[in-house]
């Protein structure tokens, strides 16, 4: 293709306005679909996509069974461009026979061609399926496999038409056993816990693409960083001995994120609004590979936040991970909540696993009094809550701190029971009314995906959902959302909501392995099934903000977002700025 348009250009010939005035096709063999090109060939933007599409179109025809295919010359008379194509012979499969490898081998391969006949000869898919093959027995301890060809015959089955029968000799090898694994670079965590990540043990049988995830393995975790291939080496004896050079991370954080918020009322003496996020993180001070975490959150002077939670990986070097978590949470003088979790874990894949949770929450109204004389059940009551939930969590990213590219996705559906134990500061009659017990459902799913889009840029695409099914709901049973983790451009838990989906979208320039600026646009659906008519909102949040490795301090992130949602609109001067630094160590 690019020697066609040299000799046009060079000869002095103009390549004439697109689209030309006709296009004429000259084959060796008139195929099906040519109507169907001359109108892509049309339709084309300009001379140079025409042309790519001609060469697309060709190559298809060489994975279609014209194996010969090929673009010959394009010429141009007058207005007109005639194309001239090399279809050659039409090869169709007659058999494959790979000798020595099973028949569930084959299928396994994704080498069915080799039971199916009259099928038009497609030779990147007997490529591909050879490929796997090899890989398949790579994978399960013989990184010496071979396949050779040893024959192939032709039979013409019409005009310009051959049958192809190929037959292959394939050679499993020696097998081979992981003898040693070696971590060089003083690493804290121990064999086993090691062992556990990579997925290999020694002993183990050899494994080619385990030991090709290593480096992707622990450089998305918590511990390593800039983690190069394995070096592999193998002796007469069937032993093979990785060697692992590893870089620690600086594991440990000191995160603290400052929320800036204008006055509600903008004519009113209120003064600006300072709130506040502190997270501490401890990462493998014992050597287990252990995280220690805890968080503060000051929403406003009566609302605050506090999380702590400690996760175990690999628990005894089993791929089993065990979590636990206290949250305590006071509201103003509405209510307080106390929530006991407990999860364990196990991966399916590398980059799936499952989870199992236990939840014990309890909630206490504070103050009674404003519904002391209430006959009616009040929006905030005592609770006590057990549930259990089953979870799958995905992650592929190419790098989990700033990724350009991959995808996460969690799914979680738990139940329990709520009881509503009698409150004796107010009315009997409002617990008449009541069920003891009822019945409560949580759904909740959080996708996020990354596409990347031009050199160093990359689109980010996210949506979390919660569902919360009670027979009566409480103000204290909701869960809160809004402010710099969720939708942004808004107060911290600015939303009470027993359903809500929340879409984000970002677009990020990425300035270093660490580093990104971005704008984002933030969109949900709250529905607070308490207020009166079932209150509905739909807040939209829009904004930019930057997140920057500074060397000497840590990371900076920097967000301003603007909301706009129900009567009030998009007002820049009410905008919510979050301002985070995460010192590590």
């Amino acid at each position: 293709m690019i020697c066609v348009l040299s000799s046009l250009s060079s000869s002095g010939q103009h390549i004439p306005s697109w689209p030309p005035g006709s296009i004429h096709f000259h084959f060796t063999k008139n195929p099906s679909d040519t109507e169907k090109l001359e109108k892509q060939l049309l339709k084309a933007a300009d001379s140079l996509a025409a042309l790519h599409l001609l060469q697309i179109w060709v190559e298809k025809k060489r994975q279609h069974g014209f194996r010969e295919a090929s673009l010959d010359s394009i010429q141009r008379e007058a207005e007109a461009w005639h194309v001239y194509v090399h279809l050659g012979n039409y090869y169709q499969w007659e058999g494959l026979e790979i000798q020595g490898l099973s028949t569930s081998y084959l299928r396994k391969a994704g080498l069915d061609l080799a039971f199916q006949k009259q099928l038009a000869f497609d030779q990147q898919a007997l490529l591909a399926g050879l490929h796997n093959s090899l890989r398949l027995f790579e994978d399960e301890g013989y990184p010496f496999a071979q396949i050779e060809q040893s024959s192939i015959a032709y039979r013409p089955i019409g005009r310009d038409s051959l049958a192809v029968r190929l037959s292959y000799r394939f050679e499993p090898g020696q097998l081979v056993r992981i003898d040693s694994i070696l971590f060089s670079g003083n690493p804290k965590e121990q064999a086993d816990f090691l062992y556990a990540m990579i997925r290999i043990r020694p002993g183990d049988l050899y494994n080619q693409s385990l030991i090709e995830d290593i480096p992707r393995l622990l450089n998305n975790s918590i511990y390593y960083q800039q983690v190069k291939a394995a070096q592999v080496t193998f002796d007469a004896y069937g032993k093979s001995k990785l060697e692992i050079r590893l870089r620690r991370k600086r594991t440990g954080k000191f995160d603290l994120l400052i929320g800036l918020q204008p006055p509600t009322n903008p004519g009113s003496d209120q003064r600006l609004r300072v709130t506040g996020l502190a997270d501490i993180m401890l990462v493998s001070t014992l050597g287990w590979g252990e995280v220690i975490q805890l968080k503060y959150n000051q929403i406003s002077t009566s609302r605050r936040i506090l999380d702590a939670g400690y996760r175990h990986p690999y628990v005894l070097g089993t791929p089993f991970g065990l979590e636990g978590s206290f949250y305590f949470q006071v509201q103003d003088t509405s209510f307080l909540t106390r929530r006991l979790t407990a999860r364990a874990n196990y991966p399916i894949s590398s980059y799936l696993q499952a989870y199992v949770n236990y939840k014990n929450r309890r909630t206490d109204l504070l103050d009674a009094r404003p519904y002391a004389e209430l006959k009616v059940p009040p929006p905030v009551l005592n609770g006590r809550f057990n549930s259990y939930g089953l979870g799958l969590a995905y992650e592929k990213l190419d790098y989990r701190l700033n990724p350009r590219q991959g995808a996460t996705a969690d799914l979680f559906a738990g139940i329990g029971q709520r009881i509503t134990p009698i409150d004796i500061r107010l009315q009997a009659e409002v617990f008449a009314q009541l069920p003891a017990r009822q019945t409560a459902t949580e759904l909740e799913t959080e996708f996020h995906l990354f596409f990347p889009t031009f050199k160093k840029q990359t689109l980010h695409l996210g949506n979390t959902t919660y569902w919360l099914g009670q027979s009566r709901y409480f103000r204290n049973d909701q869960v809160q959302i809004g402010g710099g983790q969720s939708i942004r451009g808004f107060n911290e838990n600015q939303f009470f909501a027993d359903f809500y989906t929340f879409f984000s979208m970002e677009y990020r320039l990425l300035l270093d392995r660490n580093s990104h600026i971005f704008a984002f646009a933030d969109a949900a659906y709250v529905r607070d099934i308490l207020s009166e008519g079932e209150k509905q909102l739909y807040p939209i949040g829009l904004g930019m903000g930057m997140r920057l490795d500074v060397k000497a301090a840590g990371l900076l992130s920097i967000i301003y977002g603007v909301g706009r949602v129900g009567d009030q609109g998009f007002q820049p001067s009410r905008g919510k700025l979050h301002i985070g630094l995460t010192s590590q160590f």
